[in-house]
């Protein structure tokens, strides 16, 4: 069980920094199974909570751990939730990767903020995380169920200007839209 009935997410978050600090040091991995099982148990507000908390003591969570919170939330269309969690991600320093950006590429998509994607994209670029081939093909099967099928063949060319050749999985993408 994650939390007994009557304790707080604040007391959990102390539980586990009492018993992990120490001589030895905090061991960051407790926090970042913390968080992760609450995703795991569909328990995203509390995870979200305990990920502030963490962030509040300046206690380290993981790009992982952060990823796992923002997947899960963008899964269950907590949209918004998941750019608050990004933002306070971005803001503590937190090295992103392309997991991330891809999560919040698909969180765009959800929201049909499909203006928004190219700076997103720029921005991310500019802190030496790039596109992939999950990315276009996330774009492509979003812009194809919206009936964008311009822009979903344009980004299906710009591929090749990035390195990439589409896949199986883009021309599906493509395939579902038309």
């Amino acid at each position: 069980m994650i939390r007994r009935s009557g304790v707080s997410r604040v007391e959990v978050v102390e539980a586990l920094v009492s018993s992990t600090c120490g001589n030895c040091g905090t061991n960051n991995l407790v926090f970042d199974l913390l968080i992760r099982t609450y995703v795991q148990a569909r328990k995203l507000r509390e995870g979200t909570e305990a990920f502030r908390i963490l962030r509040s003591k300046a206690y380290f969570v993981s790009i992982n751990a952060c990823n796992s919170l923002l997947g899960g939330l963008v899964k269950i269309g907590w949209v918004e939730m998941a750019w608050e969690v990004h933002r306070e991600v971005v803001k503590s320093g937190i090295e992103l990767n392309v997991y991330t950006l891809n999560i919040m590429v698909n969180a765009l998509c959800k929201d049909g903020k499909f203006g928004d994607v190219k700076s997103f994209l720029s921005e991310m670029e500019g802190n030496g995380v790039y596109a992939d081939m999950v990315t276009y093909n996330t774009l492509i099967g979003a812009y194809c169920r919206e009936g964008l099928l311009e822009e979903a063949f344009q980004i299906m060319n710009s591929m090749a200007e990035k390195g990439l050749k589409p896949s199986p999985s883009t021309y599906n993408a493509r395939a579902e839209g038309i």
